[in-house]
């Protein structure tokens, strides 16, 4: 998955510094701004730019952490304007949801994310900490379930809409889309 663009438009150097630091290994972070860049804009101000994430001086890291991963997913989606064959489905992450002949469900951002990451990387097995790192923008030092819970819901969905037929496997070293 290639880098993300980023500018931070903050007038609290600190405050700037502090995102800078937390988020330049993920995501390219841009010095300038210029209506040309293709990036999301992270402001504490009040501005009129689409892609842009509002922040308060009380934000927890967190939060913007969450923020910018839904605004990201969404643009994803929203920039892809084919469907994506996998196997017998078809994830459409413009219209967030999955079908299955005539079936079909509806999808979390997070779990489009989810198999948008999987398809991109279906050549190679994915383990909790490239899921962790990669589409939660967590620590791989992190113990959660967040994953195997994620994965679990949305082998169920998948179920449902295909009888059983399985599209995420388990492997001894993580998970691989089939």
């Amino acid at each position: 998955m290639s880098k993300y663009n980023i500018f931070l438009d903050i007038n609290d150097n600190i405050t700037k510094e502090i995102l800078c630091e937390f988020l330049k290994d993920k995501y390219n972070i841009l010095k300038n701004y210029t209506p040309d860049n293709n990036c999301l804009i992270i402001s504490n101000k009040i501005t009129e730019i689409k892609n842009s994430i509002i922040i308060s001086e009380t934000i927890r890291l967190g939060d913007i952490l969450d923020k910018i991963e839904q605004k990201i997913a969404a643009n994803m989606a929203e920039n892809l304007l084919a469907d994506i064959e996998i196997n017998s489905f078809v994830l459409s992450a413009k219209m967030k949801e999955l079908k299955f002949i005539n079936n079909k469900i509806q999808l979390t951002e997070k779990e489009i994310a989810i198999l948008l990451y999987f398809y991109e990387k279906r050549e190679v097995c994915i383990t909790k900490e490239m899921l962790l790192k990669d589409v939660w923008n967590y620590n791989s030092n992190v113990d959660t379930r967040t994953i195997e819970t994620h994965i679990y819901r949305l082998r169920q969905k998948i179920a449902d809409i295909s009888g059983g037929k399985e599209l995420i496997i388990t492997l001894d070293d993580g998970y691989k889309l089939i």
